[in-house]
Order: C-alpha cells, then structure tokens, then sequence
C-alpha cells in the first residue's frame, strides 16, 4: 500500500501523512514503512502505464500489507505499535476536518540597537458554532512592549477576505479589569460569521526597547490542534541565546547571513488538540508543546544582567532592587 492510498483513505495531505509517520518513527516496528528503490518504482511506473503516475517528483512511501506483516509478527509488542499507528493516525485525520489553527508564525529580529521587532501571523478555521470560542482573539500588551500594528480578517471557505475588522471594532480592556487602567492590557477581537467554516487572519506587531526573553512559543491552543507553526529568530553577530522545547521536539536549521546575523528557524506541524479542562488533568506546561528562549545578556532598566547563571539573574535583581 503506497502513502497516496493512506491519504486517500483517511482524506488527508500527503505531507500530513509522512510527518505524522516521522514523528512516531519510535513506535513503529522496523521496516513496516519503507521507501521504494529507484528500479522498484519504474517496474511500478510499467505496470500503472494510465495512471498518473508519471506526474510523480518523488519516490514514494510504502507501507507493507498489514495482513502478511501481523502473520509474520504475532508478538503483542508488534501488535500494539501498529494499532497505535493506525488508530493514532485516524484520530488526527478526524482533527483535521475540525476547528483547527491552520498557520502560525512569530518573526523576531534583533536590530544592531539591540531592540526587539516581533511580527506575528496567525490563520484559524472555524468548522461550527461550537467553537465560536476561538473566534475570540486576544494580544496582550504593556508600556514596554507596545502594539505598533494589528490587523485581522473574515475569511470564506476558500480562504478569500470577505471582512476586515474595523479599528473601532477593537476592543481595548485592563488585564485587571475592564474598568481599572492598568499596565496590562490586551486588545480583544471578535471575528465572528454565520458561514462555516470560515478563517480568521491576525497580524500584530510589537517593539520592545528593552526585554529580558523573547515571545514564547505556544504552538497551539487548549484542546485545538495546529497543523504548522514557525518560529524564526535573528540576532546580530556576536549575539547568543539559550533556548528550550517542552513537550515536543520542533525541526531546527540555523543560518549566517551575508550581514553577519544568524537566524534560527524552528518548525512544527501535525499537533494533536490537547485537553486540560478534564478535572484533575495536569497543569497545562506539563502537556502544552511551548518553547523559551533567553538571551545571553540584557540590559533592563540601564543595568546589564545575564543568563548564563542563577546566580547571575540573582546578582541583577538585587542591584534593580537596590537602585542608583
């Protein structure tokens, strides 16, 4: 069976399929999928001559007769590896055709100043009035991190603008309150429509003169699954950072640009909804795929502090308390 009979089976992308397959590589039994050798797919080619096989760039996946494979392997082991696969595989297929976060991208540039642009694109799908919820956006802000730009869109089914939202359709409220000004504030958009499905885009852009890290990465949100999400980070030469991923190992490729910066770029896709409204469930950093990242060194308040050490963290927020 070839990976273009799964997708058709289970109506899903084919780069659906394959990343689902990677991401579970450990619990697969060996060579249960396995990729066709340069004569195997044109004797295959010969003998689908009116297909569309021509029309293929790539050698594609097979996965072995599950039939022959169980006969041959009846250990229970094999037996659950290969039901997890199969069932695994169609419970995401099932997300895929429900509300979902379909694009995520955070953007951060460092400048030679040492400021702090982050841009940050979302795209979501609507599927039902059931998840009207997540119609309702929020980004949160402060006097040090201030929203210079923000943007969202009612999308059709085919992903075509079929309303902006207003500037005076943006609501701005305390984090304390609506009421009681506060530094923490968040502006609040409500994207909604009668024709489902539907997409809503957000774009928003902050600066920060000052930060001690970076935007974390929160992939996806409570009990929504997320089928792309980026995180791109560039620094000036001589910069460092220190970065860790919780709950979920994203792909990572580092570049030196012809201006001497580096960029760092961190993909994940495929994620399955995580669900932390159960009672007694466990704390949402314990499930939730997330990623921090922290420079090396900062400076906040006009004094320079570091991250290489705890201890070093201790050292500047004693001399912050302590003042001039």
């Amino acid at each position: 069976m070839l990976n273009s009979d799964l997708v058709k089976l289970y109506e899903v992308l084919t780069s659906g399929l394959n990343e689902h397959v990677k991401q579970n590589t450990e619990c697969l039994p060996k060579n249960f999928i396995f990729k066709l050798t340069d004569k195997e797919c044109e004797d295959l080619k010969s003998q689908n001559a009116t297909s569309n096989w021509g029309e293929r760039k790539k050698i594609p996946n097979v996965c072995i007769k599950l039939p022959d494979y169980l006969k041959a392997n009846k250990s229970i082991p094999v037996l659950l590896t290969v039901f997890f696969l199969l069932t695994s595989f169609s419970a995401f297929s099932q997300y895929q055709k429900e509300s979902q976060i379909v694009n995520y991208e955070i953007n951060c540039v460092v400048n030679s100043n040492k400021t702090l642009l982050v841009n940050i694109t979302k795209l979501l799908k609507i599927e039902s009035s059931k998840d009207r919820s997540y119609a309702i956006q929020r980004v949160y802000y402060n006097e040090m991190s201030p929203i210079t730009y923000i943007s969202a869109s009612v999308l059709d089914k085919n992903k075509k603008r079929v309303r902006k939202i207003k500037k005076k359709e943006i609501a701005d409220y305390s984090t304390i309150t609506e009421y009681l000004y506060s530094d923490s504030r968040y502006k609040e958009i409500r994207a909604f429509s009668e024709d489902y499905p539907y997409y809503i885009e957000l774009k928003y852009r902050k600066e920060f003169q000052e930060f001690l890290s970076f935007p974390t990465w929160l992939p996806q949100e409570r009990n929504i699954s997320c089928i792309y999400s980026t995180y791109s980070l560039t620094i000036p030469e001589g910069y460092k950072i220190h970065y860790r991923f919780y709950n979920f190992k994203p792909s990572e490729t580092v570049t030196t640009n012809k201006d001497g910066t580096t960029t760092y770029v961190w993909n994940t896709n495929n994620l399955f909804p995580v669900n932390t409204a159960e009672l007694f469930s466990p704390p949402l950093r314990k499930v939730v795929p997330y990623g921090r990242i922290i420079p090396d060194s900062f400076v906040f308040d006009d004094k320079r502090g570091y991250m290489n050490r705890w201890s070093d963290l201790g050292n500047w927020i004693s001399e912050l308390i302590e003042g001039p």
